[in-house]
C-alpha cells in the first residue's frame, strides 16, 4: 500500500492522505494527474511539492501587474484542457502597446489590457452518403481598450491543453523528431512536416521546438517559466521581464523589480509537469476496424503512433500546414500562420470525465473529435476527403478509435 495525499487547489498545504492499494482503480476525472512509476522517493516528494505550487491561487497582490490567470490550475484543471468561457482561452498580439499577449486581468490599481468578446457563425457541409454536419466559426474582437488604440489588431486564440505526459516528449531524441522531417514532400504524398527550431533562452543553442500550439518551446522548464510571465504575469530565471509594455506607464510602474518566482520554485513545477504519466490507453480488439480506417486515411501520417519507443503519443512533434480555416494572423518565431504542429492524441477521449467538454483544435471551436478531423485542412484535406467519404459506420469506429487512444 501508499499514501495518497488530497492537495488543496489554493493552499500549499495537504487536506488530507489516505491509504490506497497499487492496483485501486483511478477516477476517470483523475487519470491526467497521476505520477509516473519511475518516479524515484525523492523525485516523487518534488513532484507532491511542485504540484502544489502548480495548484497554487497566488494572491492578486503578487501576479501581474497585468494577467490572464491566478494559478496554473485555473488554465489546466485536474492537469487537462481549458473551456474557451475560461481564462485558459489565452490570445496571443503583436503589437507595441499590447505585446505578444492580451491581458484580460489586473492587480488593484492597474488597468487590464481589455476584453475580448468571442462569437460563432455556423457552416454547413455534407458526407458523401447524403448527410450533414456543421462546424462553428469563431470570431473575435478586442473590445474596452484602457491603453489606447491597437496598431495591428490580429488575434491568435491559444486554448490550454491537458499536460500528462509531457516529460516524455521532452525525452524524444531530437533525432527521432527529424527522421519524420519532410519539408519539401520529397515522398510526394501531399505531407510535407518541419521541425520548428527555436532559440533556448537558457542556453541561447538552437533546439527543436515541441511544446506549444506551434512548437514554440524546446524544453518544458521554458513553457512553464513562458506561461508563469505571459499568464500570470510572474517573472522568474528565464523571463525576468514582465508583461508590460513600455508604452503602458501606469503597468510599468506597478512591476515588481525582483524575480516573482525563484529558480526553485521554477524547477518544482517543471519536475511536476515533467512527472505526470500519460493516461493509459484503452485501445482494445474492437478498435481494430477504427484503427485500420486511421491508417487508411492517413492520419497516422502526422499523428505517428510511436514516435520513440514507449511513447505513444499519437504526434510528430512537426509543424503541418493546415490551410487558411485554421489559421490567424499571428506567426509564432518562424512558424507560419497556418502551420501547427501535430498535438498528441492520448488521452483526448478521456477529457469529458476531467474537464466535462472536449473542446479542441487550438481555440476549441471543435466540440469534439468528428469536428476537429472536418477543420483539417491543407496538408490534410486529402484525408478529411476520405473521412468524408466513409459510411457513418465506418466514421464511428475511426473516431471511437481516436477516443481510445
Amino acid at each position: 500500500m501508499k499514501w495518497m495525499c488530497i492537495f488543496s487547489l489554493i493552499f500549499l498545504s495537504t487536506s488530507g492522505c489516505v491509504w490506497i492499494e497499487p492496483n485501486d482503480e483511478i477516477p476517470d476525472e483523475d487519470v491526467f494527474s497521476q505520477p509516473l512509476e519511475s518516479l524515484g522517493e525523492i523525485e516523487h516528494e518534488e513532484f507532491l511539492r511542485g504540484r502544489a505550487l502548480f495548484r497554487r491561487a497566488f494572491d492578486p497582490t503578487t501576479l501581474g501587474p497585468i494577467f490572464n490567470a491566478a494559478s496554473c490550475s485555473q488554465c489546466h484543471a485536474r492537469d487537462g484542457r481549458a473551456h474557451p468561457s475560461t481564462p485558459g482561452l489565452l490570445y496571443k498580439v503583436d503589437d507595441a502597446v499590447y505585446g505578444a499577449q492580451f491581458q484580460t486581468s489586473a492587480i488593484s490599481g492597474v488597468k487590464p489590457e481589455g476584453e475580448v468578446r468571442r462569437s460563432y457563425d455556423t457552416a454547413l457541409g455534407d458526407y458523401r452518403d447524403g448527410s450533414t454536419f456543421s462546424l462553428r466559426v469563431p470570431s473575435y474582437e478586442l473590445a474596452n481598450l484602457n491603453y489606447g488604440p491597437i496598431q495591428n489588431p490580429s488575434i491568435g486564440p491559444r486554448l490550454a491543453m491537458q499536460i500528462a505526459g509531457l516529460g516524455l516528449l521532452e525525452a524524444i531524441p531530437e533525432a527521432d523528431i527529424l527522421a519524420n522531417e519532410d519539408s519539401n514532400d520529397a515522398d510526394g504524398d501531399g505531407i510535407s512536416g518541419r521541425a520548428h527550431w527555436v532559440i533556448e533562452e537558457a542556453t541561447s543553442i538552437l533546439r527543436v521546438g515541441r511544446f506549444g500550439w506551434k512548437a514554440a518551446h524546446p524544453t518544458l522548464e521554458q513553457q512553464n517559466a513562458a506561461a508563469l510571465v505571459n499568464d500570470m504575469g510572474l517573472t522568474n530565471p528565464v523571463f525576468a521581464e514582465g508583461p508590460c509594455t513600455s508604452l503602458q506607464v501606469e503597468c510599468v510602474a506597478a512591476q515588481d523589480a525582483m524575480l516573482e518566482v525563484s529558480q526553485t520554485e521554477l524547477d518544482l513545477l517543471t519536475t511536476y509537469v515533467a512527472g505526470l504519466a500519460p493516461p493509459v490507453s484503452k485501445i482494445g480488439p474492437e478498435h481494430r476496424i477504427g484503427e485500420q480506417l486511421f491508417e487508411q486515411a492517413t492520419c497516422s501520417a502526422c499523428h505517428v503512433p510511436e514516435l520513440a519507443p514507449g511513447v505513444a503519443a499519437y504526434t510528430d512533434l512537426l509543424l503541418h500546414d493546415m490551410g487558411l480555416g485554421l489559421a490567424d494572423q499571428i506567426q509564432e518565431g518562424d512558424a507560419k500562420p497556418t502551420e501547427w504542429r501535430t498535438p498528441p492524441l492520448w488521452g483526448i477521449g478521456a477529457l469529458p470525465a476531467v474537464n466535462g467538454h472536449q473542446m479542441l483544435l487550438h481555440d476549441g471551436r471543435a466540440q469534439n473529435v468528428e469536428e476537429a478531423i472536418l477543420w483539417h485542412g491543407g496538408e490534410a484535406e486529402r484525408s478529411v476527403e476520405i473521412f468524408k467519404s466513409m459510411s457513418l459506420e465506418e466514421r464511428t469506429a475511426l473516431i471511437d478509435f481516436v477516443n481510445a487512444i
